[in-house]
């Protein structure tokens, strides 16, 4: 039964449950965004290297486009200082 608040507004309540997914699709989902944020995360600390380094931000993501997550690392790696370890979570 609603509640009325007055003319223009009345609150109503659904019964039903909210859904929630299966165990498994919820940790194929939480492995995949997981993932996901690495792979951001390491494009843009390689994005700002090069930056850093001396590139404009469309030759970085030129050179970005065409790379590899482990060539990636290694611009990190060599044209800003870092090393590799510091990329693995």
């Amino acid at each position: 039964m609603p509640l009325t608040l007055g003319v223009a507004k009345t609150i109503t309540h659904s019964p039903r449950p909210p859904c929630t997914p299966p165990d498994a699709t919820l940790r194929d989902y939480l492995s995949w965004r997981q993932a996901d944020t690495h792979i951001n995360n390491q494009y843009n600390t390689c994005f700002w290297a090069l930056v850093g380094a001396g590139r404009s931000p469309q030759e970085a993501q030129a050179e970005l486009k065409v790379g590899e997550g482990a060539r990636n690392a290694g611009i990190v790696g060599e044209e800003a200082g870092r090393e590799r370890a510091m990329l693995v979570p």
